[in-house]
């Protein structure tokens, strides 16, 4: 933050503030919300000056939620968050990443990108939220305010009769300052984390490492997820930047963008994937069903493994470990499906399309070691509709000093899993053949 001296300032000196001055789908315009002692405290965090100008261009529509300050050859981009009451992600974190991009695309080598919290109704500091902020932290955003300051704010004035030790729990939740991420295993470890928090529940987006030692994002492109992946990628690439020595460390080589395509949805927007596309380590893979079939026939004859089945495994599990085992070396963990893609390929009852879908649903494949998987798939091992594990008789001494546990976890035997868990078991050996551990 910059002192000025306000009475000796000439108007080239005062910061220049403009604002696009109407919403895309609200009748109010942000002449309405931002009161001149907001803009005063923005202009003052952001340039130190508590004199500027403004211009309201009414022109178009705000894309952004972004206000914009010229000040000393400087442009500084400002992203609001939301001003209302705060009904979920989704609509929280999508206009920022519209800021991001005009940020980036802007020529001027001179500038900054901040973000500013607005009061608002509702909860911005769900671990959700929070997660967001530290990616934007680890892109290079400023926040010019506390959103613990704002929350300890709004609890105050909410008229609940909210307890002091529940108040005092939901403050101490929230971080004083919001810190970047340090490293791609922490980015996986807290977007997983993030997985039961019931504004998650519809989350789309999920990011691991390879057997390469790869970064790989995958995303469904609708919603705010096409938006919260560009944010991923960017920060994933951040963090390789600025840490060369781990990409000779742990010999990552690059960061695959999986775009999962259904139907007639769009790819990631145009200025996101023209900026990723930009960048050198970042390569972007782009799957549906139609590009299944043509880009993959050479090596399968249909849709029935690809890009979909691993983004379904992502997102149902989470963070990579083997169910039979709990191995959590990424590199020593593949994606295994329960009714087999060869066997499914034989039903003559099913269309391609429901083929297809049984074949990529997450509720079709669990994750195993590649010990456990090559048992799996040989029929060495079998599992029962209620969890336990059976290993073929002859295999007893080789599968159990694998530290092979004896039952799987009770939350994947969902009716679905073991309907496909019953197709794969109609085309094992007896079950004499086999013995629990």
């Amino acid at each position: 933050m910059w002192d000025c001296e306000i009475n000796r300032m000439t108007l080239s000196d005062v910061p220049h503030i403009k604002i696009k001055n109407n919403f895309q789908k609200r009748d109010e315009q942000y002449s309405d919300i931002l009161k001149p002692e907001i803009i005063k405290e923005i202009c003052v965090k952001a340039t130190g000056c508590s004199e500027y100008t403004v211009n309201w261009d009414n022109d178009g529509y705000n894309k952004g939620r972004l206000v914009k300050i010229e000040y000393k050859k400087e442009i500084i981009y400002i992203s609001l968050s939301e001003n209302d009451k705060i009904e979920g992600r989704n609509s929280s974190m999508q206009s920022f990443p519209s800021a991001l991009l005009e940020f980036y695309a802007d020529k001027n080598t001179k500038k900054r990108i901040c973000y500013y919290f607005l009061k608002h109704e509702g909860n911005a500091a769900t671990s959700y939220h929070m997660l967001s902020y530290r990616i934007m932290k680890t892109i290079g955003v400023e926040f010019l305010n506390s959103i613990k300051e704002i929350a300890e704010e709004q609890i105050s004035k909410s008229g609940k009769p909210l307890k002091e030790k529940k108040r005092s729990v939901i403050i101490e939740t929230i971080d004083d300052e919001i810190y970047p991420i340090d490293s791609i295993d922490d980015m996986i470890q807290n977007k997983d984390s993030i997985k039961g928090d019931k504004d998650a529940s519809n989350n789309s987006t999920y990011i691991t490492t390879n057997e390469n030692d790869d970064v790989e994002i995958s995303v469904k492109v609708y919603g705010a997820s096409k938006y919260e992946s560009v944010l991923l990628a960017d920060a994933a690439s951040k963090i390789l930047d600025k840490r060369p020595f781990l990409q000779k460390l742990f010999k990552t080589k690059k960061i695959i963008l999986y775009e999962i395509v259904e139907k007639d949805l769009k790819k990631l927007p145009v200025k996101g994937r023209e900026y990723l596309e930009s960048i050198k380590n970042i390569e972007i893979i782009s799957t549906n069903r139609t590009l299944d079939k043509k880009e993959y026939k050479p090596v399968y004859p249909d849709c029935m493994r690809n890009y979909r089945f691993n983004h379904a495994l992502g997102i149902r599990f989470g963070a990579k470990k083997c169910e039979l085992c709990n191995q959590k070396d990424p590199k020593q963990i593949q994606d295994a499906h329960i009714w087999g893609v060869a066997e499914l390929r034989k039903r003559n009852d099913l269309t391609e399309d429901e083929k297809c879908e049984l074949a990529n649903n997450g509720e079709n494949g669990f994750r195993l070691c590649k010990k456990h998987h090559r048992w799996f798939d040989n029929k060495d091992i079998k599992l029962t509709e209620t969890g336990e594990i059976k290993i073929r008789t002859y295999r007893n001494n080789t599968i159990n000093n694998v530290n092979t546990n004896s039952k799987i976890n009770n939350k994947i035997l969902t009716p679905q899993f073991i309907a496909n868990l019953r197709e794969r078991n109609k085309l094992l050996p007896p079950d004499k053949d086999y013995v629990g551990l």
